[in-house]
């Protein structure tokens, strides 16, 4: 049986500011499940009557747009108010940490192998982003369809040098057969080659 005591922080708990946390471990496991959602870093709740009102502060991938980002904070508010009732969410929007393997020493040895899965023909539907653009030393000009089409084997890489132009896109320079090649990779959320222009190595006198 319950006592009045028990009864009267019920009634208040309800009536209240006050909030049930237990519930934010549902939400935050519901959340997680929402693809490009990298850390639910907060939540808050509190009830009016039978209305739950939440306040949420997430980390997204700091390569999202503006757009995207908001795009997936609405995905948040649908489902907590379909599958558990939520009558208001705030979703405040956080840029996540980048990861470790994004420091310039760790991305030179990522895009190294890269190229090197490029140059010999692997996985080029993957590397290669949509509107890559290849341009030989004779300024031929293909598209991705037709560099994966003419791909052909080549000898290794040598003299790999990479140059930070910014925390996103990283600009790659090697010699390969006497020929100097000038790679543009950028990063949302993967790493992509958009750009790529090989130059014939002028001879030393």
């Amino acid at each position: 049986m319950k006592t009045a005591y028990d009864i009267f922080i019920e009634s208040s708990f309800s009536l209240s500011d006050g909030f049930d946390d237990r519930l934010l471990e549902d939400y935050q496991k519901a959340i997680m499940e929402i693809p490009k959602i990298s850390k639910v870093k907060s939540q808050r709740g509190r009830t009016y009557g039978s209305n739950i009102y939440l306040d949420i502060t997430l980390e997204m991938n700091p390569d999202l747009s503006v757009f995207e980002s908001h795009e997936i904070a609405d995905q948040v508010e649908s489902m907590l108010e379909e599958r558990f009732g939520v009558f208001d969410t705030d979703v405040h929007i956080e840029p996540a940490p980048i990861p470790e393997d994004e420091i310039l020493d760790n991305v030179y040895k990522k895009l190294l192998m890269r190229e090197q899965l490029i140059d010999q023909g692997n996985q080029l539907e993957e590397l290669l982003a949509d509107d890559f653009v290849y341009i030989r030393q004779d300024g031929e000009q293909m598209n991705k369809e037709a560099y994966k089409a003419e791909k052909e084997l080549n000898s290794a890489i040598k003299d790999i040098q990479i140059t930070s132009i910014s925390q996103k896109t990283k600009l790659i320079c090697y010699e390969m057969d006497g020929i100097v090649h000038t790679s543009i990779w950028r990063r949302h959320e993967t790493w992509q080659n958009v750009f790529h222009q090989e130059t014939k190595k002028e001879d030393k006198q």
